[in-house]
């Protein structure tokens, strides 16, 4: 289940490199505005996903609808946690 948020990781690291090389900041402005410049692509890849999971809750065989619930409750918050994060600054 790790994987689930690895997609964000490449993002958040994609976006960190290309500001770091961009402009010579601080750490704590280069980590806020990383989370600006990625949460829109975080919350999107967690949607996606969550969407993927909640596919699966039509299934008649019961471990299977739940366990695509209780991923697409992860997903969401993961997806809504990321964005949190960009606006607390």
């Amino acid at each position: 289940m790790t994987g689930i948020g690895a997609d964000d990781t490449f993002i958040f690291c994609e976006v960190w490199y290309s500001l770091k090389v961009a402009r010579n900041v601080s750490v704590e402005q280069l980590v806020e505005r990383c989370l600006r410049h990625a949460c829109v692509s975080m919350f999107v890849t967690s949607l996606t996903t969550a969407v993927a999971f909640f596919a699966s809750c039509i299934s008649s065989i019961t471990a299977i609808c739940c366990f695509g619930f209780v991923k697409t409750s992860h997903c969401y918050h993961n997806g809504e946690n990321s964005c949190c994060l960009s606006k607390q600054q």
